[in-house]
Formats: C-alpha cells, structure tokens, sequence
C-alpha cells in the first residue's frame, strides 16, 4: 500500500510539472490585414430576405466598444451626399457612395454581394438521407475612398454545420432556427476579416509541481482553464510573495499581465521568473510570445512604441534574416548537357568515393 501510495504521488507531481495551454482571449488583428477605423458599411446586393436577416446580425455582432472603429451606413452618410447613393433599380451606387465617404472623412467603403445561398431546406423524406445545412456564401470588397481602388476583398462561406463548430454557443439556435445560426455566423467571420477581435489563443503556462505553492499553483491552473485568470492571479501572487523566487509564479504572472493587456507587467515578471528557481523545469521564453501580443495591441489601437523600445525582431524581419536560400538555382532543361538524359549517367568527375564522403545535411 506504501508503494502505491508513494507511486501515485509521484504521478501527481509529475502531472504538475507539465506544461499547460489555456485558452486566454487576446486582440487580433484584422485577418484581412486593413487597419481600418472609419468605414461605410452598405447592405450586400441581393433579396431583402436575404440581405435583411444578415445586416441585423451585423449590427449586433460589431467589434467590442473598445476598438475605436466608426461605422456609418447609407442614411447616415446622406447629408454628405452631392448626387444620389442608389440608382433606381435599387442597387448602391458606389462612385457616389465613395465620393460621400471622402467628404464625410472615412478610409474606406465596404461592398458586398450574396452569391450564394441555401436558407430554405425542404425536408429529406427518405429516413437514411440526412436534411443539407443551410448555407450561405457572400462576398465583401473593401474600397479606398481617396484612391478609389479595390484594395481588398475576401469570400465568407457558412453553413450551419460549421457554424456550430466556430461557434459552440449557436448549437442550440441552430436546432431551432438554422438560417439564423448561419447569419450570425456568416456576420461574426465577416468582421473578423475586416476588423481586429477579440479572440481565443493557448496560453503557454508551465507548472512546478516539485516546488512550494503546488495548492495554490493547482487552484491557478483550474481557474485559468475555466477563463478564471483575475482568480488565477490572484492564486500565483499568493505564491510569489510566500515565495519570492518561484520562476513558475512569476512566467504565469506574466501570462495573466497579457490577459490584462498590462504588457509592462508581463514583462516586469518574465525578468522576475528569469531570476527565479525553477528546479529542473523547463523555461519557457516566453518573451517573444508576449512581445507579438504587445505588437499587435498597439497596430490595433494605433499606440507608439513602448518607451524601451521592442527587445525582439518583427517577425517578418526575422524569418527574412534567418531564412535559408535555396542550394541550386532552377536549371533550364534545354541548357543541360545532353549526356543528362542517359539513365543512370555519372557527372563528368563524379567518383564514389566523393559521394560517400560528402558532409551530411539534415
């Protein structure tokens, strides 16, 4: 019985010292790369049945209050009309659209277009045949108002099978109202293409469970899975004013700063937890990860670089610095030597001996 108890401890303890990944709502940006804060939204071409149903849902899903982003739809930019915003047949006009939304000072004009669609599923009679989602596909065009230029334009896809799996929380509606999922769906994607969100990321924590505080720091690891970090918080500065040089503490103090977008602190207790004593476990240089989320919070809100300055490369610069050029140029297969189409022909100088001894690459 000692043995199994002594057995199962160590299991415990070897649990706690894994590394963690919780998910940590953080900014992201836009995933159409536009940095865009003023904007004309206008209803995408198509049947009002259609159209109608999917513009609430815009206006309902719209970018948290936070994000400084100002919307404004054909009624509210009439008065900075000179001719008329729709033709006759209905549709927008966008020249006029766009001259509007130069004179009322915004970035950029929206269009869309339904060019496909499936809300109305009649039931399948045949029981082994499954009833076909509900499905929607439009297509947004991002306009540059001073230029007048296209300069981006992105297809949304839905149907109510996947929009139950990008959002667990439609799965009820879903049952009860599938064209309604689907818009919401459809709405939610289309404003993470053009504006930055709030968004799910792993957070990479790390346990020491050889260390002091193993209650404290188990209690932190469940809040933190259930999205709980102001309590997971709470429970690592427990640890690290008991014990100032638990490294453990201070990374996932760190990681909390970022879920706070407090990315002074966060750095303040990575230098913390590079001091600390991790007893064998693994450190996490965390550094890079918090910096990317620093970065892309201040492209977001249009923020100056921190007064230290960036510690590490932008990401592009560094995989443009470290990136590995190709060993041989693409040959012209007209230019090779016509020996080249024998099979199995040696290179003129080739031996064995060079071939075998030549230095390995992995």
């Amino acid at each position: 019985m000692g043995f199994a108890k002594g057995l199962l401890l160590l299991l415990m303890l070897g649990l706690a010292g894994c590394a963690r990944n919780p998910n940590i709502i953080v900014w992201q940006p836009a995933q159409g790369g536009q940095a865009i804060h003023r904007l004309v939204l206008t209803s995408p071409v198509g049947s009002e049945e259609l159209t109608g149903p999917l513009m609430a849902a815009m206006e309902r899903e719209q970018p948290p209050r936070d994000y400084p982003l100002r919307i404004m739809d054909l009624d509210s930019l009439a008065p900075y009309q000179q001719v008329q915003l729709a033709s006759y047949d209905g549709r927008p006009n966008d020249l006029a659209i766009i001259d509007a939304a130069r004179r009322a000072g915004l970035q950029a004009a929206i269009h869309g277009e339904i060019v496909y669609e499936r809300m109305e599923v009649p039931e399948e009679r045949r029981w082994w045949r499954r009833k076909a989602p509900e499905r929607l596909t439009l297509m947004w065009r991002v306009v540059d108002v001073t230029s007048g230029q296209t300069i981006a334009q992105q297809a949304i896809a839905v149907d109510r099978d996947q929009a139950v799996r990008s959002y667990p929380d439609l799965k009820e509606l879903s049952k009860i109202d599938g064209p309604q999922a689907v818009y919401i769906a459809a709405a939610r994607d289309s404003w993470k293409w053009l504006a930055p969100h709030l968004g799910t990321e792993r957070a990479p924590l790390v346990q020491a469970g050889w260390l002091p505080g193993l209650p404290q720091m188990l209690r932190a690891d469940t809040m933190a899975r259930q999205g709980d970090w102001a309590g997971a918080e709470q429970q690592w500065r427990e640890v690290v004013e008991l014990h100032p040089w638990h490294g453990a503490a201070w990374h996932n103090l760190a990681i909390a700063g970022v879920a706070r977008a407090d990315f002074e602190e966060a750095k303040r207790c990575l230098a913390k937890a590079d001091e600390g004593w991790w007893l064998g476990i693994p450190k996490r240089d965390s550094g890079v990860w918090v910096e990317r989320k620093q970065r892309d919070y201040h492209r977001i809100f249009a923020l100056p670089e921190p007064p230290g300055g960036w510690r590490y490369p932008e990401p592009e610069v560094y995989q443009a610095a470290y990136a590995i050029p190709s060993s041989a140029p693409p040959q012209d297969i007209d230019q090779l030597p016509w020996w080249t189409a024998i099979p199995l022909a040696k290179p003129p100088g080739w031996t064995w001996r060079a071939w075998l001894t030549q230095p390995l690459i992995l």
